[in-house]
């Protein structure tokens, strides 16, 4: 985390008048400059350390002596076309503290179409300002440049230049973290490899699942171990690490062999492959769509066979090229919106 900065009082020469302005003089003659504390990644319950597209993404910002003064905050990334910039004004103190909550949604239309990765890394720096004006300078265009001369011009961090500028009396910035389109591709990457034969991971997936569903103790379950088809419980599994909403009343009574395949039939349909949508297979399998082509779908699942033959019983997590006339279906997770834009292939 960057260290916190704030002007120094033998720079201080100016007269102040107005409302906003008694406090903040105050204080800066008593040397109690407003100081960023802490910036931290929140989803709307807890600390993250990733997020993704589509999804609401908030920052936590812990501030001292700021007094409810303005504050511009940047979510910066070099994948996108800008950075996102928005005005907001610091919590007045509650009990000594003060905890600003700053909400944001990215969209896949941030990203620069020419070069656009699956995933991402964003970071973001709050300025905390001595001006009344600044909350009335709120066009898109204005605050956009404001950030970038703030960044990089050093006039705004000493108060010759008050009426001319925007003071900064602190600043703070976050760690990096990744933003991805569609995390769950993300996590079934990264099992890539994995094979069945009593596999303790896949295991877990599969005792994950029947606990989930209210299946540990009863001796119907869908499935029992990886000797059973578990591309269904792969994509769970993968979905359910990204967050993502996994819901619906027919997985109450799943099918024993087929569990995932047919209870994706009240999912959202879509006509075409999308990245990160999940294709069910006509002979019983399902995967999660990493790229295509007018032919050919590459689908990222669990039980595939090796050498990409088309069989319903594989054994292991890989990506494999097979024909779009073997598509049963493509739908999509709940809440996501696939990029119109995006295709990766294997």
């Amino acid at each position: 985390m960057a260290n916190v900065k704030n002007t120094n009082k033998s720079e201080l020469s100016f007269t102040a008048s107005g409302k906003a302005f008694p406090n903040v003089v105050n204080a800066i003659i008593a040397e109690k400059f407003p100081k960023i504390l802490a910036i931290t990644w929140f989803n709307k319950e807890k600390e993250i350390k990733k997020t993704r597209y589509g999804k609401d993404t908030f920052l936590h910002i812990e501030t001292k002596e700021s007094h409810g003064l303005p504050a511009l905050v940047v979510i910066k990334c070099d994948d996108w076309k800008q950075n996102h910039v928005e005005l907001i004004q610091i919590s007045q103190p509650n009990n000594g503290t003060e905890k600003t909550v700053f909400s944001f949604k990215p969209t896949v239309e941030w990203l620069k179409e020419d070069n656009v990765a699956a995933s991402n890394d964003i970071t973001a720096i709050v300025y905390v300002t001595y001006n009344i004006f600044f909350p009335f300078r709120q066009t898109k265009e204005f605050l956009q440049q404001l950030a970038i001369d703030l960044e990089k011009n050093s006039r705004y961090r000493n108060f010759s230049s008050f009426y001319k500028g925007y003071v900064v009396c602190a600043e703070n910035k976050t760690e990096k973290i990744p933003i991805s389109i569609a995390p769950w591709i993300d996590i079934g990457k990264s099992h890539i490899g994995l094979t069945e034969g009593k596999n303790p991971v896949i295991q877990g997936m599969i005792d994950k699942l029947n606990s989930d569903f209210d299946y540990t103790n009863k001796r119907d379950k869908p499935i029992s171990n990886d000797k059973e088809p578990w591309c269904g419980v792969f994509v769970y599994h993968c979905l359910i690490e990204a967050d993502m909403p996994v819901t619906s009343n027919r997985w109450e009574t799943p099918a024993l062999n087929t569990f995932y395949v047919e209870n994706w039939n009240e999912r959202t349909i879509i006509s075409e492959p999308k990245y990160g949508a999940i294709a069910v297979m006509n002979y019983g399998h399902v995967g999660m769509i990493t790229g295509f082509d007018d032919k050919s779908i590459w689908l990222l699942g669990g039980n595939q066979p090796k050498n990409g033959a088309v069989k319903r019983d594989g054994e292991e997590v890989n990506i494999t090229k097979y024909s779009r006339s073997l598509v049963s279906k493509y739908v999509i997770p709940e809440g996501y919106e696939p990029p119109t834009f995006c295709n990766f292939e294997k």
